[in-house]
């Protein structure tokens, strides 16, 4: 799974790519990512705040996607989706029109 916040990777920070390494997760499990990893015991954490405050345009002068979660979810190396899945998914709609209310 690779997971970004205002299009950064939250392994490093960087503009994110589902070309990454992103993270491994064993079936059934939870995972808490509290900010982007500066290194191995460094997080930057999540803090909601205006746009140009924002780590995406601090670090890199870019506020395009200020606000946007993203998750890419891979299958297991060697196994596939049915044709019927494959199918669901590429007509999937991430934006149904349920957006959440203004502040």
């Amino acid at each position: 799974m690779v997971l970004s916040v205002d299009e950064l990777d939250v392994l490093d920070g960087r503009p994110a790519s589902v070309r990454k390494r992103g993270y491994v997760i064993e079936p059934h499990r939870t995972l808490v990512v509290d900010g982007f990893r500066e290194g191995t015991d460094e997080v930057a954490a999540f803090r909601f705040g205006s746009m140009n405050e924002s780590y995406a345009h601090e670090k890199y002068h870019n506020s395009n996607n200020v606000g946007v979660i993203g998750a890419a979810v891979f299958n297991e190396r060697g196994s596939f989706p049915s044709e019927h899945e494959a199918r669901k998914r590429l007509r999937a709609n991430p934006f149904s029109n349920h957006f959440a209310t203004p502040p």
